[in-house]
């Protein structure tokens, strides 16, 4: 598998009148995200066993063939893994609540709908050191 070039996605997003190409690039089995501003539309990710739905600002969810861990290596500190399942991004995040082990997220849609997520009971204390 080293040095094989699994998949290339192009992906052309319109956004206020202007043309922006993301390139996202699944070369060694990295991820390769050529433009930061990506990182910002990202909302939440979600695990499907060897594969993730990217869930972003406003698009429709993007799957790609990696597991939640390599994508985790990649995103910047913004992005917490509060379960097995799910990363998000603390700055979409509304709510924490502990007791519950929950999590709410602002998702920016056409409806701008609140989610709410479960917390891990081991991913529960650093959740809470990194966003309270």
């Amino acid at each position: 598998m080293n040095n094989e070039i699994f998949i290339n996605i192009s992906k052309i997003i319109e956004r206020d009148n202007k043309t922006t190409t993301y390139k996202f690039a699944l070369l060694r089995g990295v991820i390769d995200i050529i433009q930061d501003n990506i990182y910002k539309t990202i909302q939440y990710i979600k695990s499907e066993i060897n594969y993730c739905n990217i869930y972003r600002t406003n698009q429709t969810p993007m799957l790609v063939s990696k597991t939640l861990k390599e994508i985790e290596k990649i995103l910047p500190n913004q992005f917490v893994r509060i379960h097995k399942s799910y990363i998000v991004n603390s700055k979409f995040v509304q709510m924490l609540n502990t007791t519950k082990k929950k999590i709410k997220l602002t998702c920016q849609t056409d409806n701008s709908e609140v989610l709410e997520l479960p917390i891990g009971d081991s991913y529960l204390e650093m959740v809470k050191n990194i966003l309270l």
